[in-house]
């Protein structure tokens, strides 16, 4: 058996430096411990990074749920432009028939074989037509701009959705900044 007394010196020391300011929340070795390169020693938090993936976990909670409405919009409005074309469409075959029966009508009336009466209803069922076409029409426009808006924002959301989670992992590495690791195996 051998003992001596003395003071043990390290060979090598190997300073640490903390990645961010902050106080110290948790430690996981203790002094004198071994531990090994790459080993998590200490905890460092900041309340403004923590702040700041808070903040960049809302907002990206905010964004995705409008997008998720988009997402819904985009679909009822893409219902209602479908519906509102077959209307367009049927009106349109409505107005083709008054049409032909105006033509029909009005070419017997000049030869004096139809009464004036009916010629005018068929005048008046045209002119009905048109109007109802044109209104049918103008609907249908307005339900295709509608998916063309609602496209345009779903596209934006979602954009700005890629843009906040990208700030959200920044925000995330910020945080992971503030974990100290032992850059050497050692004590």
């Amino acid at each position: 058996e051998f003992s001596a007394e003395g003071k043990v010196q390290p060979i090598h020391i190997t300073g640490l430096k903390a990645p961010i300011d902050g106080t110290v929340e948790e430690v996981f070795a203790d002094v004198g411990s071994e531990v090994y390169e790459g080993q998590l020693l200490v905890r460092i938090r900041n309340g403004k990074l923590d702040t700041e993936l808070e903040t960049a976990t809302a907002e990206m909670e905010k964004i995705r749920t409008r997008v998720t409405n988009l997402e819904g919009s985009i679909s009822a409005a893409r219902l209602e432009a479908s519906r509102a074309e077959a209307e367009a469409s049927r009106v349109k075959e409505v107005l083709d028939k008054a049409d032909r029966t105006f033509q029909r009508q009005q070419m017997l009336f000049r030869e004096g074989a139809t009464p004036r009466l009916t010629f005018e209803k068929a005048e008046k069922d045209l002119e009905q037509a048109k109007a109802d076409s044109d209104s049918q029409a103008g609907l249908a426009k307005a339900a295709a701009e509608r998916v063309e808006a609602v496209q345009k924002g779903l596209d934006l959301g979602k954009k700005l959705l890629d843009d906040q989670t990208a700030d959200l992992e920044d925000a995330k590495e910020h945080v992971a900044s503030g974990e100290l690791h032992s850059p050497v195996d050692g004590m």
